[in-house]
């Protein structure tokens, strides 16, 4: 599905004509706006997030995320070609919707 993804977002005739960067660009755009229509949803909608780009994870190992860390959302994504599993992954779930300590100090 991505180039059909990237051709669409980017206004091309041929999905053929879409690179494999911007494949992975029309993704993590993808990403981004279900980032932020998720935070809200699962913090309400007074917090500040300091998002950070999407990364697309080849390997799970590779993540940085530590063992055993629960999503703090997934969404399944089905098409015709295919289906994609997402998650998001906070840093420290317990501080969800919590300020920050910049936020803090005034």
């Amino acid at each position: 599905m991505l180039p059909i993804l990237a051709a669409n977002m980017l206004g091309l005739e041929k999905e053929d004509a879409a690179t494999l960067d911007h494949q992975y660009d029309a993704l993590k755009e993808l990403a981004n706006v279900l980032c932020g229509n998720l935070l809200p949803a699962i913090a309400g909608p007074e917090p500040e997030f300091d998002v950070q780009p999407p990364v697309i994870l080849r390997d799970e190992a590779d993540s940085g995320i530590p063992e055993g860390r629960p999503p703090a959302a997934t969404a399944h994504l089905t098409l015709d070609a295919g289906a994609s599993k997402l998650e998001l992954f906070l840093e420290d779930p317990a501080d969800a919707g919590k300020p920050s300590d910049e936020e803090d100090s005034g």
